[in-house]
């Protein structure tokens, strides 16, 4: 059971293997769950990465990056994109977490 909580479908650049899956927040499994769908609509979940916190709500942004806001105190809002990214996006920088799902990176 995931509990959902929050749902996009992707549609960006930064991840092009993802377009058309639905990344589902899950508040009971601490989870950003990635679902993909057959060719005659049969949903498959096809990865499931441990946030370790309750994920209340997720979006996709212009750029493609995948924000998750968590439920909690504190709780933050994590902006994910593709580990090649997160190199440059990050090299200057400290809040960039190396312990979420090992194709993403928070920064």
């Amino acid at each position: 059971m995931i509990a959902p909580a929050g749902l996009a479908f992707y549609d960006g650049s930064l991840f092009p293997d993802w377009r058309g899956s639905a990344l589902i927040g899950g508040l009971g499994v601490q989870s950003l769950i990635r679902v993909s769908f057959g060719s005659f609509g049969q949903p498959d979940e096809v990865d499931r990465w441990n946030m370790d916190e309750r994920t209340r709500d997720v979006a996709v942004a212009p750029d493609g990056a995948v924000w998750l806001i968590e439920d909690g105190s504190p709780g933050r809002l994590l902006r994910l994109v593709p580990r090649r990214d997160a190199a440059q996006n990050c090299a200057n920088t400290m809040d960039c977490r190396g312990d979420v799902p090992t194709s993403l990176v928070a920064n």
